[in-house]
């Protein structure tokens, strides 16, 4: 079985940096900030150059069109502004460069699933509509998967008929 990592004291351990380097010794310092926050603070305020040499958590994002469809692959470009907007911007990078093109973030939207268009069908009942396209809706994911959509049910008055969330 393995060592427990014990909790760093600066009584008990002495400096920051050996233990990290002892215990953690593959963890990055953004991972590890989430693992022991005092722990990082301490290294960071106590030795910044050494502090400096620790791992940082880099993320390959020379393909970013390949990571999009890997890590996100129900999310839209526009989208991905709030979900991840360091890999938007190394879409958007990848443009300026002439690296991606128009056509290859076309194709990967039209990979993306959208239901289709709130048609004639569905005029005059959207929570049929809504339980066709949407299964298992929430209140709250129906508002933010398609927020028309939850309009016309608030504004029938049927919205009691999903659940809260």
């Amino acid at each position: 079985m393995p060592e427990a990592i014990p909790r760093y004291s600066k009584r008990a351990h002495g400096p920051p940096i050996p233990f990290i380097q002892k215990y953690y010794p593959d963890v990055s310092r953004g991972k590890l900030g989430l693992i022991d926050k005092h722990l990082v603070n301490t290294a960071r305020s106590e030795d910044k150059d050494a502090f400096d040499q620790l791992p940082k958590q880099r993320r390959d994002l020379n393909n970013p069109i390949a990571v999009w469809q890997e890590k996100y692959p129900t999310t839209r470009l526009i989208e991905l502004r709030r979900k991840d907007p360091s890999l938007r911007q190394a879409v958007r990078m990848g443009q300026k460069n002439g690296t991606i093109t128009a056509e290859d973030i076309a194709k990967r939207e039209a990979e993306i699933y959208k239901p289709p268009a709130f048609t004639h069908q569905f005029r005059d009942d959207p929570v049929a509509y809504a339980h066709a396209y949407y299964p298992g809706a929430t209140q709250r994911s129906l508002a933010r998967d398609n927020y028309g959509l939850y309009c016309k049910i608030r504004d029938s008055g049927r919205l009691g008929e999903f659940k809260l969330s």
